[in-house]
């Protein structure tokens, strides 16, 4: 059995995050960044369908200005065939996260610190059992 060929198309939870994310998106208010603890471009994906332009970001790298930047602070393995991340830039196990987390200057701190600050921060894919 093969991949889908379009994976967002029935997936209802991704179409609600998509269309909470477009209404809400203006110039100056709403959601201006998205953190993501997943390594897929389904989001993207999702959004994009909506017209709406996004920016994957598995790096410490500028941000395109019209484009909502999609941060992939653990790492990035797109669905699709476009550049991700290297293997050294995937945080997969705790020990490469308690190494990450041990740099408060590491640019997904930054982002992740950012966004907890942020008046609205939409932060998906994480688990806050701990």
């Amino acid at each position: 059995m093969g991949l889908p060929t379009d994976p967002v198309a029935n997936n209802a939870t991704l179409q609600a995050v998509s269309s909470l994310i477009a209404a809400a998106r203006e110039p100056t208010e709403g959601v201006r960044a998205v953190p993501t603890y997943n390594y897929d471009n389904l989001l993207e994906m999702a959004l994009n369908a909506r017209q709406l332009p996004t920016q994957p970001i598995h790096s410490n790298r500028a941000v395109q200005d019209e484009a909502l930047p999609i941060y992939h602070v653990h790492g990035f393995v797109p669905f699709v065939s476009e550049a991700g991340s290297t293997t050294d830039e995937i945080v997969f196990t705790e020990s490469q996260y308690h190494l990450v987390a041990s740099d408060p200057y590491h640019w997904s701190s930054l982002v992740q610190i950012q966004n907890l600050s942020s008046p609205t921060s939409l932060m998906i894919g994480l688990s806050l059992d701990d």
